[in-house]
């Protein structure tokens, strides 16, 4: 399964750290398989905050990451 990310940066290795603000679904590191929704989001992150808008993929495989969440 491919995930994606957008930001106004490439993120190789997601890392989850906790932050002094609080998001609309909590702390985390959000991801979507819905590529063109990435992409708008990484248009106003990079509107917000600067830079060039950026998307980064993952490849997820689901029992590999079934077997680390448990």
């Amino acid at each position: 399964m491919t995930i994606y990310h957008g930001s106004n940066t490439i993120v190789e290795k997601p890392r989850l750290i906790t932050h002094n603000r609080f998001l609309d679904f909590g702390n985390g590191f959000y991801t979507t398989p819905n590529k063109d929704q990435a992409v708008k989001f990484a248009e106003i992150v990079a509107l917000r905050r600067g830079g060039t808008g950026m998307v980064s993929m993952y490849e997820l495989h689901r029992k590999s990451v079934m077997r680390n969440w448990f």
